[in-house]
């Protein structure tokens, strides 16, 4: 079935109507804003490059709770609520479905990172700042819808999608604090220590060589979330 510009916008906008009055989403959006604001009064002004680390972590919250949490919370809701087979029963098909939600996570998220960074009041390399963003973006999207279409239930979906994106979030954020190898070597195999990495460097101004290996890792683990957000697609569909 072709993609309808339309039935996304209805989509779109049922979605908007859902999700902006759910009390969830609505600390989800502000959780960032108040890290942002607090790193902010924690930071030194006169060293603005040295704490790029505290513009990362709101950002890579934003995206995790945005990008990474809601995605799937909403989609398992849908299937309790009985919604989700019955927009599927109408001419929409999953593609637009999950096009829609992806618009909105996604542009929830744009807006919170754009406060937070201009709370902080740091410029960034823009060509950089955007790929790694968009990466990270696409990345949790892909796994958090991957796991919503896999699940039956939202407590399902919850305790499959909430320990794996807070595992990864916590990793790269606080394995500088934690002098351990082992931690290190998990840490490496995973792509979020790259977003947080790229997101930093673009931040505090890195080499062109710096980010080469951030943005090979971070490719590869979106496109493979891909891959599984493909396979899990057609799983569905045979069951029927």
């Amino acid at each position: 079935m072709d993609l309808s510009i339309k039935r996304i916008r209805y989509l779109f906008i049922k979605d908007v109507k859902d999700h902006l009055k759910h009390p969830l989403i609505v600390m989800l959006l502000i959780m960032p804003v108040f890290l942002a604001v607090l790193y902010t009064l924690m930071s030194d002004p006169s060293q603005p490059r040295e704490n790029f680390e505290l513009v990362s972590m709101p950002i890579l919250m934003a995206i995790l709770f945005l990008c990474g949490t809601m995605p799937a919370t909403s989609i398992a809701e849908e299937k309790e609520k009985g919604t989700f087979h019955m927009l599927l029963s109408s001419p929409t098909n999953v593609k637009e479905m999950l096009m829609a939600k992806s618009i909105l996570f996604f542009g929830l998220t744009v807006i919170i990172c754009a406060i937070c960074l201009f709370i902080q009041g740091l410029s960034v390399q823009p060509l950089p700042f955007a790929l790694f963003f968009l990466l990270s973006c696409a990345f949790y999207l892909l796994l958090s819808t991957s796991i919503g279409l896999w699940s039956t239930s939202q407590v399902q979906s919850t305790s499959i999608h909430l320990p794996v994106a807070l595992g990864l979030f916590f990793l790269a954020t606080f394995e500088p604090l934690i002098d351990q190898r082992w931690v290190s070597s998990i840490n490496a195999l995973f792509p979020i220590k790259y977003a947080y990495e790229g997101l930093g460097l673009s931040i505090a101004g890195g080499n062109v060589s710096d980010y080469y290996l951030p943005l090979i890792v971070l490719s590869g683990w979106t496109v493979f979330f891909g891959i599984v957000l493909y396979l899990v697609h057609r799983h569905n569909e045979q069951k029927g």
